[in-house]
């Protein structure tokens, strides 16, 4: 009867921890892009310069720029902003460059950035560096938003960038208190164990 006891303690823990590493069984998602990268424009003397995106996902993870210098060190600091250039910003994330760089370059969101799909933001880059290039394609390839130089959004071409968002496995995040997921399941764990010691007890005083 011991052994009764242990094994339904045994298939209840496991029963619990099963449900909780689903409900963090996190991925990340590519959510929106635009790789092409013809030409290149310096970050500062074109400065506020930036990109607007329109997610289908959140939260935002990660943000990646196709980003080229030939001259280092320097700072590029990216501010998700709502909306607009001069919009809130919403999440900051930086990089000390101090090497030569050409290609797709990260920026870490820890924790994410909540964004409302369907809406519009802005990922707006800045440096103090004079020889940073942030790259570009023409012919307007992302129709979720627009390129913006000097503050003036343009439909002529689009920043080449990439957005990441945490997101479960097979579905979109949800705004939801794992404890609400978790307490049919602990209801039900606390009620075997229940109904076990009750049955181990009265077998010892028969």
């Amino acid at each position: 009867m011991k052994k009764l006891g242990v094994i339904t303690l045994f298939l209840t823990t496991v029963l619990v921890l099963s449900v909780v590493l689903s409900v963090n069984a996190i991925t990340e998602t590519l959510d929106q892009k635009q790789e092409g990268n013809q030409t290149c424009q310096n970050i500062l003397v074109y400065s506020p310069t930036g990109q607007e995106f329109t997610p289908t996902i959140s939260p935002l993870s990660a943000v990646e720029i196709y980003f080229r210098t030939y001259e280092a060190p320097g700072t590029l600091t990216v501010n998700i902003r709502e909306s607009t250039i001069d919009g809130t910003i919403l999440g900051t994330a930086s990089k000390l460059m101090s090497d030569v760089f050409d290609g797709w370059l990260r920026f870490d969101f820890p924790g994410g950035i909540a964004l409302t799909p369907g809406s519009l933001y802005v990922i707006e880059v800045n440096t103090d560096a004079s020889n940073f290039l942030w790259c570009a394609q023409g012919q307007n390839p992302y129709p979720g938003g627009r390129y913006i130089m000097e503050g003036i959004p343009d439909e002529s071409a689009d920043k080449a960038f990439r957005t990441y968002a945490s997101a479960p496995v097979g579905g979109v995040v949800l705004p939801i208190n794992k404890l609400v997921i978790l307490t049919p399941y602990m209801a039900i764990a606390g009620l075997i164990i229940a109904v076990s010691a009750v049955y181990v007890m009265r077998r010892r005083k028969n």
